[in-house]
């Protein structure tokens, strides 16, 4: 039979998003392409199936089982790809050791906003000209400059001539504030100056007021602070002091002074303005409540011409309003400017210049691109040189202001030029040096070098064609170079300002946008950088774009801005923005582009931040049919559309009732129900994430009962779901069923503790008064008994997050119970039952995963409807007490809190009234396994105590029970929450908050770069090169080791290299492919980690199972790359662990329990493991009825293969190349053969019985010529094909085998026996060498062998003992060995091993 596509190859959209793809030029296959070169050159097929191969010289020459069409003859290309696992974003551990997903911390977004955006809607024009008459502190030079406002004033009579230059520096400012209120005082008076400013600041209110002085025909400004004008009959100048002019005005105010000497205008106004702001401070304290006080004048603008003791210039050439001629019409005085100091220009005048065709608003014409070059030079000028909140200040807040102090810019180039430093409040840093006025200059020399042949007469020639400047091109091409090489520092590019600008043309839309999108791409400072210059007016009016090659980098823009900020949508509801997004979600919706799943992903992102905590975006999302759209996307091909669209639906009904009666005439629920089978976690925790928004705050009736009832049902699928995060949001998504129904969840409490304790009062419900009430509410009470256990589960999950949110609703309900009238008839019976073991041992979840988990596989089928009550009833009585519940009745059962020991009890006596042990017998020195050993079903006595090592975990509960009394507790931090409950006793009478981090977290995706590929891959970085190197030495050992595997297969191996005492009983050992690691696992939970190669201990640490438990299964994953450590305990617990060789840096990957259904034996295995690489599988068996197969990418169940066999597990093998066949070895002596391709039922393919007693081991080598051999308790070695019926060959060891290993590429075998034999033989049955034993103090005892696995490469195999030592050993050619490695061990004056 074929093998089934969706079993064989894993599934694309799982591995995309569970599993790094590293490159390498050898993977687990490399391994058998390497032992192929050693091959015959021409095969006819496959051996013939029954051929017997005994006796066969050259039967290493081929390959067992048929595997021949496994390899490939010429090796994998170079390229060849294989896949990491377990280093997804979720298996990141960024605080402690959790195992839980972390929120990120990002940089925080900066207040782009303005708060108060105020405008300028009055200007009074002060013009003090006195046209004739040259003040008596100035002296004028002949010729001198004498414009004003582009008027010459003597070109008319005086009256018309001032009004004119009024109306025409009037119409200068209307530019740039059409709107604002005008008025002119010409040669005004004291008295209507005054005037002036009062109506104005009336009229104003709270706005702005701009005060334009030109003081050119009156003295220059005094250092007191007084400027002049005149009498009514001219014949005096009249001083104002500065304190009259803040008086009339107020704040607050633009003020513009254009004169000689005006810094001291500005000096004065300050140094005023100080003082009257401290005077109103002193006062505000005595004002009043309610009273709102006046703004500080401090907040006034002021733009000063010159310094202090500056005059004018009077350069005939310009106008005598130089500086007022730069603030408002800054593109003619750049332009006369430009042609003046530049006298090589002899084809353009200053006549021509201003005759430059255009309108200043027309970006086609000269004039206009002039103008749109200036406004993006100056602004990004400002953007490099300011800071942000002076440049939003100034920039953002007003057009007015933003549009002076852009000219300013201009104006303190050219004034500088002229010997005068123009001054301003707030103070601005020296500008006219900066590299983009080159640009500027550049812009403007190639539009004059145009001007003659524009302004040529038609008659003359047709006039040319206007080339457009190449700025704004060569700006965008300077932005890309940036964003190609980046910037090692958070600092935005200069051109990020002129990019906005290029917005406003089509030209270069579309290119300024991609650009735009890569740069937010690089992460939320990007995106602050993007606010804060300005961005949001640009991609909120081209969200009224019709044009369908902007959608795709709009709707990428839109989704980097509402991942940082969340604000915007008051701006998409406004102007119906979102809409923009709803249409590209819909089905219909064209998209230029093959990712449009994607993008549609990125559409439903943002519509889930629209309607977040805002019930206008929800009440308009449902109007525009937002979860029909999503409902037609929950089963796209692309699962980040398959996760937001959960998302989008669960925010949209999120406490709305009008939205989920919609998706209830939709029947969304029922299709999030189907998607808790989705090949992504993410996926499935989305859904998970919005049914518990579905079924939070509903009106509470029988058709909603009913409808809560069954989607709990259908969700408790997830009890055996291997990702934390799906069970952690079942968890969250029950806690909304307790909190609805606590009172019947109390009266199963109540129900179950009676069944339990047997106690009358126990399953009386309180709150049923009638017998009618109580029969009604019987099917309900099944399917709450049926939660309740799985919460009880859930509270001692592996998994802290996990434990610790169920516990807190467990220990509420609890609490509830011991608060009510039930408590007293429970009360004497609990307070016995407390003090026994509170451990939830693997049995407890049989009866709940024979209602659930039928789920976990994906070809078995669930009904949602109501469990009967005798269901019920059954799972009551094998279900255990939580240790949450043990917390609980400790604080609040009367009486039990004082009969613990004290503290300054004996750690025995402790031990022995608690922990419920004999008195003087140690606990951990007690296993729950059989008498006679664990796994290998030898006998075993533990003669020395390692330390008590670190937890990572936490110490969450189950190390409390088990820690040694000789050795010091550990004990979780205070304040933190373990497994058991909250630390805190209060915790419990208070409703337990039950926060999902889960949305902001899947929020994070947007805020992370998504362009360019991880910074760890790319060529150059130190992550690449560390696994480059880590790919050349995996290679240079595999071609070093793999040429002598023949040699080795007939040597002798009895060299030590190297022997370490571990301190207590090595019952598990494993040595690393290619790092020097050998990690040994105790009879307890204790791990360590050693380097073979030196003899040094690298880290020690617990892994936390719980007391009664022992390690039964170690395994290293991802060994081609960075390894992590996978341990499987008793209880059916894996645990996956990263950085395990460093101390204090060990983290929980992940952990979930593998077995459910485990049977009690007296000869118990536990977990036993085995691990694909190449496929990503994980293969479980122990003590249960089943092999279960899990993915790596998937994190979920694949398959339930029954074992066919009434005894437990004992050891499990697989093919590392294909991953269809594994072989399991059973403790009466079978050995059974599986083939995944077949269905579940059918998948044992051969069963071989030749062996009498326990199997200690089964091993299929990796490499080498695939051989399969298997070790019995009772001293035999059977090797195997799986073709044949029969053994291939039988090795008589005439010992009994308590360890047992194959080499996975030489032709070599190891076994050690309880009699202190170490026996190595090769495949042919062949003996190589015999090692026997003694330790202790002049080598006077015998240690019992408990261990035994080779390296898989070299040709050295670890042998640990009883008695805590473990000894490495080697085989004596070839040189594979170094000097060091066969210096044999120094005699100690405690320790001695002596081989014979």
């Amino acid at each position: 039979m074929g093998p089934k596509q969706s079993d064989n190859d894993n599934n694309e959209d799982a591995r995309s998003t569970n599993s790094t793809l590293v490159n390498a030029g050898m993977n687990s296959t490399n391994e058998q392409d390497d032992d192929a070169e050693a091959a015959q050159d021409a095969r006819d097929g496959f051996r013939r199936q029954g051929e017997v191969l005994d006796g066969d010289e050259d039967e290493w020459s081929s390959y067992r089982h048929g595997f021949e069409l496994d390899f490939d003859e010429n090796g994998p290309p170079p390229e060849h790809v294989y896949y990491m696992f377990y280093t997804d974003k979720r298996h990141e551990v960024t605080t402690g050791h959790n195992a839980e997903i972390t929120l990120r911390e990002w940089e925080p977004l900066q207040d782009w906003r303005m708060r108060e955006k105020l405008k300028t809607i009055s200007v009074a024009l002060v013009l003090c000209l006195n046209i004739g008459i040259d003040p008596p502190d100035v002296v004028k030079t002949n010729p001198c400059a004498k414009l004003e406002a582009w008027t010459d004033p003597f070109a008319a009579p005086v009256p018309k001539s001032l009004e004119s230059i009024g109306k025409a520096l009037q119409a200068q400012y209307e530019v740039w504030q059409p709107r604002a209120r005008y008025k002119a005082a010409l040669d005004p008076s004291m008295e209507d100056t005054k005037k002036l400013c009062c109506v104005l600041r009336r009229n104003a209110k709270e706005e702005r007021i701009l005060f334009h002085y030109n003081g050119h025909g009156v003295p220059k400004p005094t250092s007191s602070g007084e400027i002049w004008v005149f009498n009514k009959n001219y014949t005096q100048y009249i001083p104002v002091s500065l304190l009259d002019l803040q008086s009339w005005l107020g704040s607050p105010c633009i003020y513009v002074y254009d004169c000689s000497a005006a810094g001291n205008i500005l000096l004065s106004f300050n140094r005023f303005a100080e003082k009257r702001d401290l005077d109103a401070a002193k006062q505000a304290g005595s004002q009043p409540p309610g009273t709102i006080p006046s703004p500080p004048l401090r907040d006034c603008i002021q733009l000063a011409a010159c310094g202090p003791d500056d005059t004018l210039p009077m350069n005939p050439d310009l106008p005598a309003d130089i500086f007022t001629a730069c603030l408002t019409t800054p593109i003619e005085i750049a332009l006369r400017w430009f042609v003046l100091q530049h006298p090589l220009l002899h084809n353009v005048t200053v006549d021509m210049v201003t005759r430059i065709p255009g309108k200043l608003n027309d970006r086609r014409t000269p004039l206009g691109e002039l103008n749109w070059i200036f406004t993006s030079i100056t602004d990004t000028i400002a953007w490099n040189v300011l800071s942000r909140d002076l440049f939003k200040t100034l920039f953002r807040q007003d057009l007015m202001v933003a549009a002076l102090f852009r000219n300013f810019l201009l104006a303190d180039r050219i004034m500088r030029s002229q010997k005068c430093t123009p001054m301003s409040s707030p103070t601005l840093p020296p500008t006219h040096q900066h590299p983009m006025w080159d640009s500027w200059d550049l812009a403007l020399d190639m539009c004059l070098a145009q001007l003659p042949g524009l302004l040529q007469p038609e008659s003359v020639e047709p006039p040319i064609e206007y080339q457009s400047s190449m700025f704004f091109t060569e700006q965008l091409l300077a932005f890309e170079v940036w964003l190609g090489h980046g910037s090692p520092t958070h600092e935005a590019p200069e051109q990020l300002a002129i990019v906005l600008q290029v917005l406003l043309s089509q030209v270069h839309r579309l290119r300024a946008l991609l650009l735009l999108s890569q740069f937010l791409d690089l992460g939320p400072w990007a995106v602050n950088h993007a606010l804060a210059v300005g961005i949001s007016p640009y991609v909120l009016k081209l969200l009224q774009s019709p044009a369908a090659d902007l959608k795709p980098v709009l709707v990428f823009i839109w989704a980097r801005l509402l991942a940082v900020d969340r604000s915007f949508q008051n701006d998409l509801l406004k102007d119906n923005g979102f809409v923009y997004f709803v249409g590209i979600l819909g089905v219909n919706a064209g998209m230029p582009l093959r990712n449009v799943s994607e993008h549609r992903a990125m559409c439903a992102f943002i519509l889930a931040t629209f309607c977040r905590d805002f019930p206008q975006g929800q009440q308009a999302c449902l109007k525009q049919q937002v979860i029909q759209y999503c409902l037609t996307h929950v089963a796209d091909g692309d699962h980040l559309l398959r996760q937001w669209a959960c998302l989008c639906i669960g925010q949209l009904w999120k406490n709305y009732n009008d939205a989920k009666s919609v998706g209830l005439q939709s029947g969304a629920h029922e299709r999030l129900t189907q998607i808790l089978s989705d090949p992504i976690p993410e996926v499935r925790a989305a859904a998970m994430w919005s049914l518990g928004a579905f079924i939070s705050n509903l009106d509470q009736n029988e058709k909603v009962i009913q409808l809560q009832n069954n989607l709990a049902m259908s969700a408790l699928v997830a009890t055996t779901d291997a990702s934390p995060i799906v069970r952690k949001e079942l968890v969250i998504f029950l806690s909304s069923l307790v909190f609805d129904h606590l009172d019947i969840f109390v009266a199963v409490a109540s129900e179950l503790l009676g069944s339990e304790q047997n106690v009358p009062g126990g399953k009386h419900d309180p709150k049923s008064k009638h017998p009618e009430d109580r029969q009604d509410k019987m099917g309900q009470q099944a399917v709450y008994a049926v939660i309740w256990k799985a919460l009880l589960c859930l509270s001692v999950d592996s998994n802290r997050g996990v434990a610790t949110a169920a516990s807190k609703l467990v220990d509420y309900v609890n609490f509830q119970l011991l608060s009510g009238p039930v408590a007293q008839s429970l009360t004497p019976l609990l307070q016995q039952h407390a003090v026994r073991n509170q451990s939830l041992s693997s049995s407890s979840m049989s009866a709940l995963n024979q209602t659930v988990s039928a789920q976990a596989a994906p070809d078995r089928s669930y009904s949602s409807t109501t469990l009967s009550h005798r269901t019920a009833t059954k799972m009551a009585n094998t279900l255990k007490r939580s240790a949450s519940l043990a917390v609980t009745l400790k604080n609040y059962i009367p009486g039990y809190a004082s009969s613990q020991p004290s503290a300054s009890e004996s750690p025995k006596h402790a031990s022995g009234s608690i922990l419920g042990t004999k008195e003087g017998q140690d606990p951990a020195n007690m296993d729950s396994r059989q008498p006679n050993g664990g796994a290998n079903g030898t006998s075993r006595t533990v003669r020395s105590a390692a330390p008590r090592p670190r937890s990572v975990h936490g110490d969450v509960g189950y190390i409390q029970a088990q820690a040694s009394p000789s050795y010091p507790q550990v004990h979780a931090q205070p304040g933190t929450a373990s497994a058991n409950g909250p630390a805190d006793p209060n915790h419990p009478e208070s409703r337990p908050q039950l926060e999902s981090v889960f949305y902001d977290w899947c929020c994070e995706y947007f805020l992370e770069p998504q362009m360019k590929g991880v910074e760890g891959d790319e060529p150059g970085s130190v992550n690449y090169n560390e696994r480059l190197w880590r790919r050349v030495r995996n290679e240079k050992i595999i071609y070093e080791c793999h040429p002598q595997r023949d040699q080795a297969g007939s040597s002798k191996w009895d060299t030590v290299i190297k022997s370490v005492n571990n301190e207590s009983a090595a019952m598990h050992l494993v040595m690393h492919s290619y790092e020097p690691h050998m990690v040994i696992a105790d009879d307890k939970r204790n791990i360590s980690v050693w380097n073979w190669k030196e003899g040094q201990l690298l880290n020690r640490f617990s892994n936390s199972n719980p007391r009664g438990t022992s390690i039964t299964s170690v395994k290293y994953i991802n060994e081609d790359d960075v390894a992590m450590l996978l341990v499987a305990s008793g209880e059916g617990v894996v645990r996956l662990y990263r950085k395990y060789e460093e101390p204090n840096q060990t983290d929980i990957v992940t952990s979930w329990r593998v077995l459910t259904d485990m049977l009690q034996s007296s000869k118990s295995t536990g977990t036993i493991t085995d691990w694909q690489q190449g496929r990503g599988s994980l293969i479980v068996g122990g003590d249960a009825r089943v092999i279960r197969v899990w993915d790596a990418a998937r994190e979920l169940c694949m398959s339930d293969i029954p074992t066919r066999s009434g005894a437990p597990v004992t050891s499990i093998t697989s093919d590392q190349v294909s991953g269809n066949i594994f072989v399991v070895g059973f403790g009466d002596g079978a050995v059974r053969v599986y083939d995944r391709r077949q269905p579940q039922h059918d998948a044992m393919v051969m069963a071989w019985k030749k062996h009498k007693s326990w199997i200690q081991n089964v091993r299929m080598q990796r490499g080498g010529f695939r051989e399969l051999v298997s070790g019995s308790v009772d001293g035999t070695v059977k090797v195997w094909d799986v073709r044949q019926r029969d053994s291939l060959r039988t090795i008589v060891a005439r010992d009994p085998i308590s360890a047992f290993d194959l080499h996975h590429h030489a032709p070599v075998i190891a076994c050690g026996s309880p009699t202190q034999y170490i026996k190595v033989w090769n495949v042919n049955g062949e003996g190589l060498s015999t090692v026997r034993s003694y330790s202790g103090l002049f080598g006077q005892r015998q240690a019992k062998v408990t261990s035994l696995g080779f390296h898989p490469h070299e040709y050295v195999f670890g042998v640990g003992g009883d008695d805590g030592w473990v000894t490495v050993l080697g085989w004596s050619g070839g040189n594979a060995l170094s000097q060091q490695q066969l210096q044999q061990q120094p005699l100690s004056s405690q320790h001695q091993h002596q081989y014979q």
